[in-house]
């Protein structure tokens, strides 16, 4: 909850035209906003008054959002609607800097991490399962359509399971 009041804030003070999807690591928020990107805010001093960090142009729409850590490194992943998918590493100063991107996985409307897997919610193209390394510029090729879900819009990771909000 404090992280949606923190965000709802921030846009008082620096409007954008929507807010799709809120992520959080360590002292640091990254909200993806649809065309204008990613913004990453610093919550640390005063979360009532968050600290700009920066904005970050995605090849897409930035949709949706979520992190992971991998040994020392933490990767933010974007469902970057007809870009695919783009993975950014997250800096110690909580900027990201680009990685790469995968374009065969457009119209991505929703992403959730599960270790190694990605899922992607992708809209009329239903739900694809990934196998990942954001550091070796692509995906292993290991890709799997998860047949009954034609119009996959959110995807969410509990455990083993994931759960898919389907729209048809």
């Amino acid at each position: 909850m404090a992280l949606v009041i923190i965000a709802a804030f921030f846009l008082m003070v620096r409007p954008v035209q929507e807010i799709r999807d809120i992520a959080h690591h360590g002292r640091y928020i990254y909200l993806a906003l649809g065309q204008q990107g990613i913004r990453v805010l610093d919550i640390s001093a005063d979360p009532a008054h968050p600290r700009e960090v920066g904005i970050y142009n995605t090849f897409g729409v930035a949709n949706a959002i979520d992190l992971r850590a991998a040994g020392e490194k933490t990767y933010l992943y974007v469902a970057d609607g007809k870009a695919g998918v783009s993975f950014f590493e997250v800096r110690a100063d909580g900027g990201v800097d680009y990685l790469w991107s995968d374009k065969r996985y457009s119209k991505s409307v929703d992403i959730a991490v599960a270790g190694e897997f990605l899922l992607v919610a992708r809209d009329k193209n239903g739900l694809t399962v990934l196998r990942v390394n954001p550091e070796t510029s692509n995906s292993s090729g290991e890709h799997w359509q998860v047949n009954g879900i034609p119009t996959a819009q959110k995807v969410i990771v509990e455990s083993n399971r994931a759960y898919v909000v389907d729209s048809s």
